[in-house]
């Protein structure tokens, strides 16, 4: 009995196992979830799988592109190293140079102490104001063409020295000793051998001067070629001049001396406007008559007619201006693109200056004699034969030009009006028709006053 019982309790306890196993393997089974799908719904999951997988990947990727900051900091701060590189390297250039520029300029102090100091005769312990050092350090030209650089040279000095004077003294000095001191510590003389020596003479109540010099072989002057042959320089400049063979120059009072006329400058196609003038008209320097009115640009300018339009004056144009004198009763056109300015104040010394270093005057003098205007110009150049010279008449008024052709003379009752052309130290006349021009324009107003 014992047995039966305990062999039913054994087979009730198998069977609780048995049902315990059954279920524990049942749900082993729901919890893996192992299922064996049919082809087609396994190919789907396998899509799907796949998409979740890139999607994954796709944000996978988006977060590592969000945080790409390590590589922006990485090319600032290449940048930063670049900048910093660069700046080291312009530093370096900047002071390569400088101390090149150093040593340049400490190698040219160097140089030109050797000269100095390799001066023959010159001693360290001379008295530097002992006539031995003037001689020494004032080297005599060797050679034509340095002596001729020494004469223009002395020319600028004495031209100079004769402005300071007139600035303070209202006048030029009688002789050139009056210089000495103030404004020069000696004359300069001529080099020897060969030129001429210098003479100078106050001329016209010591309100003019003259200095007479000459050129061996002819030299450079600022720009200007100067030949060979006699010079004379006045406060207007310099120019060539020609002296009689029977002329005593170191007389006194200054003889007059007879100017050259200077050449005319290029005329292309001949129409009396050189072509540098033609700029100042607007006309064409390879067309003789611009407007095509028959006549030629030169010829209509120095008439006062317009070249560029054949229907007007030139007066009516803009390209000359008028200029009136209301203290001494004269008005004159001139170049628009010249510049009008008075030297006086009482307005007897008016110029007209041109872009080139040329300019045309009017000057005002006394003529206490009321003599006609070749009588007072041949009182001023006693030499001079009157049937040489070229009469005209200005503003209806008997007039007289200079042997040169460069000042004309209109007396008005107790005075002298003196159209003067200037051509500067070039030696060549450009505005010789705009010359014409102004003294057709010229004229004289309101004399009863």
């Amino acid at each position: 009995m014992f047995n039966l019982k305990q062999t039913k309790e054994n087979e009730t306890t198998s069977n609780i196992i048995a049902e315990t196993k059954e279920t524990t393997v049942q749900n082993l089974i729901k919890d893996t979830d192992i299922h064996v799908m049919p082809k087609k719904i396994s190919h789907h999951k396998r899509k799907e799988n796949s998409a979740r997988h890139r999607d994954e990947m796709e944000d996978h990727s988006a977060e590592n592109h969000k945080f790409k900051k390590p590589h922006k900091v990485n090319w600032l701060f290449l940048g930063i190293l670049a900048f910093v590189v660069l700046a080291a390297l312009i530093t370096v250039i900047i002071i390569f140079y400088t101390v090149v520029y150093k040593n340049q300029e400490q190698t040219v102090n160097l140089n030109n102490s050797v000269n100095i100091n390799t001066q023959p005769n010159l001693n360290q312990t001379q008295n530097l104001n002992t006539s031995n050092l003037n001689q020494n350090t004032n080297t005599t030209p060797q050679t034509a063409a340095e002596r001729d650089q020494k004469r223009l040279s002395d020319i600028q000095t004495l031209t100079n020295a004769l402005e300071l004077y007139f600035a303070k003294y209202n006048q030029y000095p009688e002789n050139l000793s009056a210089l000495v001191g103030e404004y020069l510590s000696e004359i300069p003389q001529n080099p020897q051998p060969g030129g001429k020596d210098y003479v100078y003479a106050a001329i016209e109540d010591y309100s003019n001067y003259q200095i007479l010099f000459s050129l061996e072989i002819g030299t450079v002057f600022g720009t200007t070629n100067l030949a060979q042959g006699n010079y004379q320089a006045t406060p207007s400049g310099i120019n060539l001049v020609t002296i009689p063979a029977n002329q005593n120059v170191n007389t006194s009072p200054f003889p007059p001396i007879i100017p050259t006329a200077p050449q005319t400058a290029m005329d292309s196609d001949n129409d009396y406007l050189t072509d540098l003038e033609e700029n100042f008209y607007q006309t064409d320097p390879q067309s003789s008559d611009s407007d095509g009115d028959t006549y030629l640009d030169g010829v209509e300018v120095r008439n006062l007619y317009s070249p560029i339009d054949p229907e007007i004056k030139l007066t009516d144009t803009e390209l000359v201006t008028l200029f009136t004198n209301e203290s001494y009763n004269y008005q004159i056109y001139y170049p628009t693109e010249w510049v009008a300015k008075a030297l006086s104040s009482d307005f007897t010394q008016v110029m007209f200056s041109s872009s080139l270093g040329e300019f045309i005057s009017v000057l005002i003098e006394n003529n206490p004699l009321g003599l006609s205007a070749i009588d007072w110009y041949l009182s001023n150049m006693p030499n001079i034969e009157a049937s040489s010279l070229e009469t005209l008449e200005v503003s209806g008024l008997p007039a007289v030009k200079s042997l040169d052709g460069l000042n004309t003379y209109v007396a008005v009752g107790n005075k002298i009006y003196i159209i003067n052309y200037n051509v500067g130290n070039d030696q060549e006349k450009v505005f010789e028709t705009t010359y014409k021009m102004m003294l057709k324009s010229f004229t004289l107003t309101n004399l009863q006053n």
